[in-house]
């Protein structure tokens, strides 16, 4: 009867053992995936701060600019004046509407939760004097390594000067 007893015991102590750590490891998943998907949110975020200032640096010097992407997470040339990443997320504290994240009198960034997708947009405004307009020979929908920029040329169309700038996704 005593080696039962001592049987049952260790079954019992094992199963809760077992509970314990699957119990530790789904919290610890979740934990983890949601550090990733803020990582993901804030890099977004970042590079779309980094490729607005490179375009304006483009158009006020010319020649070309390349940056990394390095991101497993589309992105897209949208019209002539919007740039779009994609990355599915967990993440339940962004707003389902566009929020803008900074305002610059030639572009704004905005982001969005769209169901399980955040989405953040740099987007060219159109002023008074100038208008930048962005335009690709290759895929306008890409998970690049890398951006290029390149200030292909500038026109005057009705008092507005009109700079284009060749966006690859490299």
């Amino acid at each position: 009867m005593k080696g039962q007893t001592e049987t049952i015991n260790l079954v019992l102590l094992f199963s809760v053992g077992v509970v314990l750590f699957i119990s530790a490891v789904v919290w610890g998943r979740t934990i983890l995936q949601q550090n990733i998907d803020n990582s993901k949110i804030s890099f977004s975020e970042n590079f779309m701060t980094s490729l607005d200032k490179k375009i304006g640096d483009v158009v006020k010097f010319g020649g070309d600019d390349k940056m990394g992407y390095g991101f497993d997470s589309t992105i897209e040339l949208i019209g002539d004046n919007t740039i779009e990443i994609k990355t599915p997320t967990s993440v339940t504290t962004i707003p389902n509407y566009w929020v803008n994240v900074t305002n610059f009198p030639e572009s704004y960034i905005r982001e969005m939760l769209d169901g399980n997708v955040f989405r953040i947009q740099l987007v060219l405004k159109e002023t008074s004097y100038n208008k930048i307009s962005l335009f690709t020979d290759g895929p306008k929908l890409a998970t690049p390594k890398s951006v290029e920029l390149e200030k292909n040329s500038t026109k005057e169309d009705n008092g507005i000067i009109k700079i284009l700038v060749k966006i690859t996704f490299l």
